[in-house]
């Protein structure tokens, strides 16, 4: 079950990338161009360490403290809690602050309740690993200048839907793996 949550994990990250980047390209004139650190011989090197940073945060965010937060003070606390201290590292790490209660915020939403379906990180490293690869990894959005403030709202709204669809379906479309979870 677990390579299976994590192969479910991946397709639907690599999917809601897909719709993210459609509905920028669609909304506004925002391009995708492959990133300049990206270096197609150097591939065998980038997926284990998308891979390593995807399973660091999961393991530490999304193991013993949620799992321990879960059983002390239940599901919707735990992820609150969670949550604050994930989007918390991101600002000490150099992201600014709309980025991290965004970005990492609702990342951290789609993560949780994926964890607390399936009771292992499996669905959550398939769903992190996807989305840094193909997001972070491959294409970086090219915003002409003229374009910056209207660029700026569709893709942050983009990926609010985005996110919003994928803790939807993990929400209703994963059966719960967990005796105790009710999320």
């Amino acid at each position: 079950m677990i390579f299976q949550n994590f192969f479910w994990g991946i397709c639907i990250g690599m999917l809601m990338v897909t719709v993210m980047t459609l509905i920028i390209t669609n909304l506004t004139r925002i391009d995708f161009q492959r990133s300049s650190i990206f270096q197609f011989h150097q591939l065998a090197l980038y997926i284990p360490l998308f891979f390593f940073v995807a399973i660091r945060e999961e393991l530490v965010f999304r193991t013993y403290m949620l799992w321990r937060l879960n059983d002390k003070i239940g599901p919707v606390v735990s992820m609150v809690c969670v949550t604050v201290i994930f989007i918390a590292e991101h600002i000490i790490g150099g992201s600014t602050l709309k980025n991290s209660i965004l970005g990492a915020g609702l990342g951290a939403v789609l993560f949780g309740i994926a964890t607390l379906k399936t009771g292992n990180i499996a669905l959550s490293t398939g769903l992190h690993f996807a989305w840094n690869l193909l997001h972070w990894m491959l294409f970086v959005e090219v915003v002409s200048k003229e374009n910056g403030r209207q660029g700026e709202i569709v893709s942050y709204a983009a990926y609010i839907v985005v996110m919003l669809l994928g803790i939807l379906t993990v929400s209703q479309l994963i059966k719960s793996q967990k005796r105790y979870n009710s999320i």
